[in-house]
């Protein structure tokens, strides 16, 4: 007998016509194939629309057109089924599941697959082992309380019990082997779901034969051109229970090598893709989450008012939770400009696997410019911004800086070499025994040039990934990127990066402290900058009066979000940005930070007194 290594076992996963989803590569056994690919009206050399095949029946008969596709058209010593989200476990554990009686994971990622042991040796070593596998079954009483299988389809919504029916009179007339075992199965309290099996070639010829010859004769009989969308997939649902009774029928012969695997289910399969760069295109990447989606659509604002219409400037936003809706906001800021795209791109998969912890004020998403290196693999360069930035200048002329062979183009960091310098503190040592970084070779990683090609020569998005996973570090990403480029960028200068004087305290209370040349430079920067930078704890939509807060006001009044800017400040809209500064000024002098009034009365005096015309008439006369 052959050793399961020399069988041709062939494991079919269907996708849907239009599918952008992850599959298992470089496989020898699993076969990824476009089911109902004649719909689709695209030609894809994966479908299941050549030689002879019932592509064009795929509304109804679902994924079965692959197998009839394999059946008619492939040669192999085993043929299995499964779908894009679903799979079998060929874990030597059983492993635990849902409430729906089924392992799940939330994304199709390595560590997940590696778990149900989809690889091909395991798999070549187990399933010569057996004639006919099918998805462990499940008492139909634990679904939905249905007493049998034959309920359990009468209670489908959208299914039609006379169609079942139907089914049991093709194979009592035309079958009549199977009705013994029909009969058993559809009305056992035991279902075997969602098409899934791998057969030894001889059954599975025996079972496709009963199947579609079944159907076939289904369709002669009964008119679907009235059922609603989901009832219309009513063949693809009868060859689900079709499955059982054949299984059943196996197992009243008593005479095969039979198993039920677990079926594995996968919440998200979405393939991250993105499309392959456009002439004259600025690629621009940002990474936000739902709550800074105000913030993000500020900065693009900034961005699309200052672009130059000879450019072509695509916006890719990282993310893991802005729903669609919060998104639709933001791209309607742009459809007057037709020479600028974004694009939305859901990483939740890519970082699952790794412990992501940013220090103090700084979001997870601040990790998200490592997976660029994976996702915009197909440009030479981007640029990368924290989203807390306003682009004062056409960011094409940051793009076009030439940095040579530097992994990244970046500004030096005023405010960390400020507190290496700093009487009294330990960061000079931190940066020289634990970064080991020369303080004054620290740049600040809010706005990046990344070469790509020169970074993916040295580290992969994982290697950056894996590092970020070390909790000692101060400033997280910032400080991963400075090991590794360390000694290898280059310097845009602070204008391209200016940092805000954050609390009014950033300046004299560490900026200062740095050597002449970085403040001198940092000075020079302030005078006209080409981004402003907010970072650090304090920012101008958290309080009013922030240092170069009335530019961000400025831009945000023109932004998609800017009422709800409003509702994270809680105090109503200035009527012009010199108001914002006065506010501050006069809400400080009544009511002095060190207080104890202010404290108790902040929340109900404060949103009270800016909206009130009395008070903004103070502020005018006070101005």
């Amino acid at each position: 007998m052959n050793s399961g290594r020399d069988m041709n076992i062939k494991i079919f996963v269907s996708h849907s016509p239009d599918h952008h989803d992850k599959e298992i590569k470089d496989s020898r056994i699993y076969v990824n194939i476009e089911a109902g690919a004649a719909l689709s009206g695209q030609k894809t050399d994966c479908g299941d629309d050549t030689g002879d095949n019932i592509s064009y029946k795929n509304a109804s008969y679902c994924e079965l057109t692959t197998q009839y596709w394999a059946w008619k058209n492939i040669d192999a010593d085993y043929y299995g089924f499964c779908h894009y989200r679903r799979y079998f476990s060929f874990s030597p554990e059983n492993l635990k599941e849902s409430r729906w009686y089924r392992v799940e994971y939330p994304f199709f990622e390595p560590r997940a697959l590696q778990k149900i042991c989809v690889d091909d040796n395991t798999v070549s070593s187990i399933v010569p082992q057996y004639d006919f596998i099918v998805a462990k079954g499940i008492d139909t009483r634990l679904l939905n309380g249905s007493n049998n299988v034959f309920d359990h389809y009468a209670e489908a919504p959208a299914l039609k019990v006379k169609d079942l029916k139907t089914v049991l009179q093709i194979i009592e007339e035309k079958y009549p082997e199977y009705q013994s075992a029909a009969n058993k199965y559809l009305f056992g309290h035991i279902f075997y779901p969602c098409n899934m099996f791998i057969a030894r070639k001889d059954l599975f010829e025996e079972y496709s034969e009963f199947v579609f010859g079944v159907l076939e004769e289904f369709e002669n009989r009964c008119d679907l051109s009235d059922y609603s969308r989901e009832a219309y997939r009513t063949p693809g649902h009868l060859g689900e229970r079709i499955l059982g009774i054949y299984y059943t029928y196996l197992k009243e012969k008593n005479q095969y090598r039979l198993k039920e695997m677990q079926q594995v289910f996968f919440q998200n399969v979405e393939e991250i893709t993105v499309p392959l760069p456009v002439k004259n295109e600025i690629p621009i990447v940002l990474a936000a989450n739902n709550s800074f989606v105000p913030i993000l659509s500020t900065c693009i604002q900034s961005i699309i008012e200052k672009a130059n219409p000879q450019y072509f400037y695509g916006l890719y936003i990282l993310h893991t939770d802005i729903p669609k809706e919060k998104q639709d906001i933001i791209k309607r800021q742009i459809i007057h400009y037709e020479n600028t795209k974004i694009l939305f791109i859901n990483v939740s998969a890519v970082v699952s696997g790794y412990q992501l912890r940013a220090k103090a004020h700084i979001s997870t998403e601040t990790f998200f410019r490592f997976i660029a290196l994976e996702l915009m693999k197909n440009y030479e360069k981007i640029i990368y911004l924290d989203c807390d930035t306003i682009v004062q200048r056409d960011i094409a002329e940051l793009y076009h800086i030439n940095i040579g062979k530097c992994m990244a183009g970046a500004a030096s960091d005023p405010d960390f070499i400020g507190q290496c310098f700093k009487k009294n503190t330990d960061t000079g040592k931190y940066a020289k025994e634990f970064l080991k970084v020369d303080p004054m070779s620290y740049f600040q990683a809010g706005v990046l040039i990344i070469n790509i090609t020169a970074f993916r020569e040295r580290y992969s998005m994982d290697d950056l990934l894996a590092m970020s996973e070390e909790t000692r570090y101060r400033y997280s990403d910032q400080d991963v990127l400075n090991i590794v480029c360390n000694g290898n960028w280059f310097n845009i200068g602070m204008g391209w990066n200016m940092l805000t004087d954050c609390d009014h305290t950033r300046i004299s209370n560490v900026i200062r402290c740095a050597p002449r040349s970085i403040l001198e430079e940092y000075e020079e920067a302030r005078i006209d900058p080409f981004i402003i930078h907010y970072a650090g704890f304090m920012k101008p939509w958290n309080r009013l009066g922030e240092d170069f807060g009335d530019v961000f006001w400025k831009v945000a009044r023109r932004s998609g979000c800017y009422e709800e800017l409003l509702d994270i400040l809680k105090i109503g809209p200035p009527t012009a940005a010199e108001e914002v500064n006065g506010v501050v000024s006069l809400y400080n002098r009544i009511f002095p930070e060190t207080g104890m009034i202010r404290k108790s009365i902040r929340v109900y005096i404060k949103p009270l007194f800016y909206k009130s015309k009395i008070g903004m008439k103070i502020i005018k006369y006070m101005s």
